[in-house]
């Protein structure tokens, strides 16, 4: 067997990876600088490849470096579920999840109190990607909109949208071409571009001398559902994404027979080193479950 680099090197390594600092990682370890240094470089040493370029402003990972952090990652997860396993016959796991903000919110949110009946052990931590791009976030698996796997990864396909247009229900008894002459389009963002919505829907409806152009832009689902429930506008939403209004009766469709399906979708995507983990299992098994029951 070939001799392991130091666990305690491979922690730094780790640690170091999170702050792109090794003064802040030599803080979080409790450890001067030189000895967080002289261990990655060491390190380094033993593997024969660079794993950081070094800058004034910080660190960066070399390609040898973003290889190789996945694996030692899963690593001290596997090594810390071990653990626990051993110390306790009920060990708290904490899963962290990083999902589309309207996903948590209006899809996942409701159906939580059931994780946690199935799986007590399991605590969860839901970053969106707004967050993730603000701050460092290593998450164990993603809810990703999109419309094809991801690479380098697990990506299995939970749904696609189905689309419908809806209003508030106080115009539910307005004929269709009353509805699309007083009340505005509303649209989605997805960072500068409208999010193509309007447009097979209308087609669908037969509805083409209706300019999808028109209407007001937001830059998040949640906005334009919260715009359409106030009475100001007509949306084409992902029909599980309201599913509690449709309920209510608080929206209701226009042209209740058209339904169209959209060319983008909600992902699970997972990295093939975390794949082993029993909380990725526990989690991705009832996630199957619970799309299954909902569609």
């Amino acid at each position: 067997m070939s001799r392991l680099p130091s666990l305690a090197a491979l922690r730094m390594f780790d640690v170091a990876c999170r702050y792109m600092n090794l003064t802040k990682a030599a803080d979080v370890l409790n450890l001067t600088q030189g000895a967080v240094s002289r261990q990655i470089k060491q390190l380094e040493e033993e593997l024969g490849q660079p794993l950081f370029n070094r800058h004034h402003h910080g660190l960066t990972l070399t390609d040898q470096g973003e290889q190789l952090l996945p694996q030692v990652r899963a690593a001290f997860e596997l090594l810390e579920e071990a653990v626990t396993g051993v110390k306790t016959a009920d060990p708290r796991q904490q899963l962290r999840l990083a999902t589309p903000p309207t996903y948590a919110t209006r899809w996942l949110a409701p159906r939580l109190r059931q994780l946690r009946r199935q799986f007590p052990h399991l605590q969860l931590s839901i970053q969106t990607e707004l967050q993730q791009r603000q701050a460092h976030y290593d998450h164990d698996c993603r809810i990703r909109f999109g419309n094809k796997p991801a690479a380098g990864c697990f990506s299995e396909l939970l749904f696609r949208e189905r689309h419908i247009a809806v209003v508030n229900a106080e115009f539910a008894d307005w004929s269709v071409q009353r509805l699309f002459d007083e009340h505005p389009l509303l649209h989605v963002l997805d960072g500068q571009k409208r999010l193509r919505l309007w447009e097979p829907w209308l087609a669908a409806a037969g509805l083409t001398h209706i300019n999808p152009r028109d209407g007001i832009e937001f830059s998040t689902l949640d906005q334009v559902i919260n715009m359409t429930l106030a009475g100001e506008g007509l949306a084409v939403i992902d029909r599980h994404m309201i599913s509690r209004e449709l309920q209510q009766g608080t929206l209701v469709p226009v042209c209740a027979h058209i339904e169209v399906e959209g060319e983008l979708g909600y992902w699970l995507d997972i990295s093939h080193s975390r794949m082993g983990l029993s909380k990725i299992t526990a989690f991705s098994q009832w996630l199957r479950a619970v799309t299954l029951e909902a569609s």
